[in-house]
């Protein structure tokens, strides 16, 4: 398939053809990576009161081991993507795979809060490059015609890993305490190394291309100014001059970014992949898509914790079955993508999203367990059948010469995505709150509660609305003769 992005870069030769085993073992070796990978994105949260009490130290110092991994991995995974394209994919795959190993390890070994949050953005490294370039790197092991499925498969495995996170976490914290929740990535991460040394055969690092380091540097500052900014505004409020502070830097750290790499003569992000139409409705489409399933995690935990007086079990109980449909329908949204095309999939994906939003604004104050869960089921299958195909159309739209770039910008606008949509839809549950006479959730009846539930899904279905109309004109556009 012909790429539709014009090339910024020298055309990265193709990677050489894989024996059948080759290409089994790689897919292996991603699939074993992005498990990891997933599993720590969340597996740290359930043990973090037991951090706090046994390394002596306060909440507040405490949620820095979430935090300094999230700000790490969100701000570099972009530039590391391009680092893939320009050194050689699979060296720095495997650099990142072994930092990452090596990070599990420091995290296990530390005796201080300190050395944990060090070893946490040591880990953060390696996994900005495990997720920047899992699908580059995979997508690189199959021709176009499978991409959708090898994706879908991947996806699979990444969906897995986020929700085996929390239970795996406990039961480690339970039986071997804390340390073996990051011990536990050694062996896998030596087990994949193994896989991907034998059987990956990238092409090695372009002739005559430079690293703009100040580019990612100023991308990496202003993703983390916005990535502080909202995760503070929850409880700091947008009136705090530390958030305003931080808002207003990541919005002059973008302006400066777009005029350095305007101006620089081998930019980082060159302009014409920003301004390739349907490339840049998918990562945005993305960005949408996560919002609104972060979103509506929040908004039914305060829901049903508040009004309807569910019991923690319970609650996990529900949500999980979102997880549990992504999981197991991937791998036929992938096929589905192959056969008639990732657009019309992708239409359908979040076309039926919308729907679940939409009937998320009529709950009950006392929803019946089954209509609660047909209704995540009906949003996770959207979800599933958006993602999948999605990111395999941004894979295949990417030339081979930036194609760590691309997919490193698709895992940077999920994570911005989550961030984005769990600070703008607790800003706006808590406002409706406030304005209802309360100064907090947990001090709010049950009818305002619902109510202001209903608001917050309002919100979501809008998001859901916006990302149709975005998907469906991205697809128009390119139907067109002259796309």
């Amino acid at each position: 398939m012909a790429s539709l992005l014009p090339f910024a870069t020298p055309p990265a030769p193709a990677p050489a053809r894989l024996s059948a085993a080759r290409h089994r073992w790689g897919l292996l070796g991603v699939s074993v990576v992005l498990f990891m990978a997933g599993l720590d994105s969340n597996i740290v949260n359930v043990a973090l009161p037991t951090l706090a009490r046994e390394l002596h130290q306060p909440f507040a110092a405490v949620q820095w081991v979430v935090l300094s991994y999230l700000l790490v991995t969100t701000a570099i995974m972009a530039a590391v993507g391009r680092l893939g394209d320009l050194l050689g994919k699979k060296r720095v795959y495997l650099a990142g795979t072994l930092l990452f190993t090596l990070g599990s390890l420091l995290c296990g070994s530390s005796s201080s809060i300190g050395l944990l949050v060090a070893a946490r953005a040591v880990q953060g490294i390696g996994g900005a490059v495990c997720l920047a370039l899992s699908y580059a790197v995979g997508g690189d092991l199959v021709p176009p015609e499978r991409m959708g499925r090898t994706i879908g498969l991947l996806s699979t495995v990444a969906s897995v890993g986020m929700t085996a996170g929390p239970t795996l976490g406990g039961l480690l914290l339970t039986w071997l305490g804390w340390q073996a929740m990051f011990l536990v990535n050694v062996p896998l991460g030596l087990l994949a190394y193994g896989l991907l040394q034998r059987s990956l055969r990238a092409p090695g690092p372009q002739p005559g291309v430079g690293v703009d380091w100040a580019g990612m540097g100023l991308m990496a500052g202003w993703v983390t100014c916005y990535t502080l900014g909202l995760t503070w505004i929850e409880t700091d409020g947008l009136a705090s001059p530390l958030v305003l502070g931080l808002l207003v830097a990541a919005a002059g750290g973008v302006a400066g970014f777009v005029a350095y790499e305007q101006r620089v003569r081998q930019p980082f992000l060159a302009p014409h992949v920003l301004r390739h139409g349907p490339l840049s409705a998918s990562l945005l489409a993305s960005l949408l898509v996560q919002a609104i399933m972060i979103a509506t995690t929040i908004v039914l935990t305060y829901f049903l914790t508040g009004a309807a007086h569910y019991s923690p079990a319970r609650i996990g109980l529900l949500l999980s079955v979102g997880p549990l449909t992504t999981a197991l329908l991937s791998p036929f949204a992938g096929y589905f993508s192959d056969r008639f095309g990732a657009q019309r999939i992708m239409l359908a994906g979040v076309g039926l999203m919308a729907l679940a939003a939409l009937s998320l604004t009529f709950l009950p104050p006392v929803p019946s367990d089954w209509l609660l869960g047909l209704r995540l089921v009906l949003l996770s299958l959207g979800f599933t059948l958006f993602r999948t195909p999605n990111n395999a159309l941004v894979i295949t739209l990417a030339p081979l010469a930036e194609r760590g770039l691309v997919s490193g910008l698709l895992m940077q606008t999920r994570t911005l995505g989550q961030i984005t949509g769990a600070a703008l839809v607790g800003s706006v549950f808590a406002l409706l709150i406030r304005r209802a006479g309360f100064a907090d959730v947990s001090q709010a009846s049950v009818p305002v509660l619902v109510r202001s539930t209903h608001g917050a899904c309002w919100l979501i279905a809008s998001l859901a609305l916006a990302a149709v109309a975005l998907v469906y004109a991205s697809s128009r556009r390119a139907s067109t003769p002259d796309s």
